[in-house]
């Protein structure tokens, strides 16, 4: 039983190495630009192995790829559904960041900040895209109706949670 622990950027990280479910715990602090940032550089690791194996396939479907056809996704099907979201993400969600949670908008672009600092190479839409995938691809709301509307349905749902300690 070993604690890692990691300081970079001002915050820091406590992982458990021999325990596949302890919980990790991050120390973030600052603006939310830094905290974003040491977010980024303090998880790029773990940011990276689950954006690559949960973002391609996504992509790839939104590019046309059809799983239950047998054939592998091409990196044609993933860039044009990157394309979709990213068009998805800057049309909605990015102006209703803008206006209603600009915090947030200015975490994620740490996040984003930290995570080419630590030389991941995950594209900063990826990063955006990412964090609204259950928004874009399940409330439909970008897809209008037969009149030309867009059209609710909403069927996911994600959450985000802050807690902050004082000394």
């Amino acid at each position: 039983m070993g604690l890692k622990f990691t300081t970079k950027a001002n915050g820091f990280l406590i992982e458990r190495p021999d325990l596949d479910c302890f919980p990790w715990v991050l120390g973030v602090q600052g603006s939310p630009r830094d905290m974003g940032f040491q977010q980024g550089v303090l998880l790029a690791d773990k940011i990276k192995k689950t954006a690559s194996g949960f973002l391609s396939p996504i992509f790839a479907q939104f590019g046309g790829w059809q799983p239950e056809k047998g054939a592998a996704p091409t990196l044609d099907q993933m860039n044009a559904g990157r394309k979709v979201l990213a068009g998805v993400y800057e049309a909605h969600f990015k102006p209703a960041l803008e206006a209603q949670a600009p915090d947030l908008l200015e975490e994620l672009n740490g996040i984003a900040d930290g995570l080419e600092a630590a030389g991941t190479g995950i594209p900063r839409e990826d990063i955006f895209i990412g964090n609204f995938i259950p928004e874009i691809t399940e409330s439909r709301f970008y897809m209008p109706d037969d009149a030309g509307r867009n059209r609710v349905e909403p069927k996911g749902c994600s959450e985000t949670t802050a807690s902050e300690v004082r000394a």
